[in-house]
């Protein structure tokens, strides 16, 4: 059995090294300058605003570098404004992506309303670039006029182009913006399964209930995050995992059956 855990470790360390891609991680604080645009169009070739990719619209809305010492998120110097313009409330800025189904997506960025009272008129918003519609239920909106730090996390449900977006709804005020992140656990990035016999589990992404295929009864079923922390553990004859307390994104299941035999699949929780 000495094998088999080492083979286990060894998927595990590999899961954790190569599963998850960086698109982004802009903190303004280097290569950009005071008045710089930030968005991609228009933007020299190998620019910070080239690579960081932004698009943005808004009739009468410019995006801009601003330099104010210790005023970005966390006393940074440097953050993106969303300059309000004229007399349009509506205006978007975005980064679109090619998504894999499965794909799990990790969005964060800092933003501050120019006005506290119009806190509640930007979103963090997933939307599928097909059929132009949200797929992220729940407003994620800042909480007042001070800096907050805002996430939302998606699984791709189909192989297509989604926009991470931040969309400003109503009011005549701005917004500053600073920290953009976008990471990736691609539905593909597991190595292979190590498996001892043949096992399946479905459905697969999943909600609320896995179910098993398996050639021999399984004595235990354990859920490990993508660093290795075990999350979930069911023991004796078991049939069905109830996972609907799990966070989102993508782990590794390893169930052994009652003969030592041991198994492992990559498992996507919507």
């Amino acid at each position: 059995m000495k094998h088999l855990f080492t083979l286990l470790f060894i998927f595990i360390l590999s899961f954790q090294t190569h599963a998850q891609n960086t698109l982004i991680n802009e903190t303004f604080e280097a290569g950009w300058a005071a008045g710089d645009n930030i968005l991609k169009e228009g933007s020299v070739a190998g620019s910070p605003a080239d690579n960081l990719g932004l698009q943005g619209w808004g009739n009468g809305f410019t995006y801009t570098m601003a330099k104010e010492d210790g005023n970005g998120a966390a006393s940074s110097d440097f953050f993106g404004k969303m300059n309000h313009g004229g007399v349009a409330n509506y205006a978007v800025i975005q980064r679109v992506v090619e998504a894999t189904a499965g794909d799990v997506f990790e969005y964060k960025i800092s933003l501050k309303p120019d006005l506290a009272g119009q806190a509640g008129a930007y979103k963090l918003e997933v939307i599928d670039a097909v059929n132009n519609n949200a797929v992220v239920a729940g407003p994620v909106t800042p909480s007042g006029g001070d800096w907050s730090d805002l996430t939302i996390s998606y699984t791709a449900a189909a192989t297509q182009n989604y926009s991470f977006r931040v969309t400003k709804n109503w009011g005549n005020a701005g917004l500053s913006f600073d920290n953009i992140s976008l990471t990736v656990v691609p539905a593909t990035a597991s190595v292979s399964d190590v498996n001892d016999f043949q096992f399946n589990i479905y459905p697969n992404p999943v909600k609320d209930v896995i179910r098993f295929q398996s050639e021999l009864p399984l004595e235990r079923v354990e859920i490990f995050s993508l660093t290795g922390s075990k999350v979930l553990s069911q023991s004796n004859n078991v049939r069905q995992v109830e996972v609907g307390n799990l966070a989102k994104g993508i782990y590794m299941l390893k169930a052994s059956a009652v003969d030592g035999k041991v198994a492992t699949q990559k498992l996507i929780k919507e």
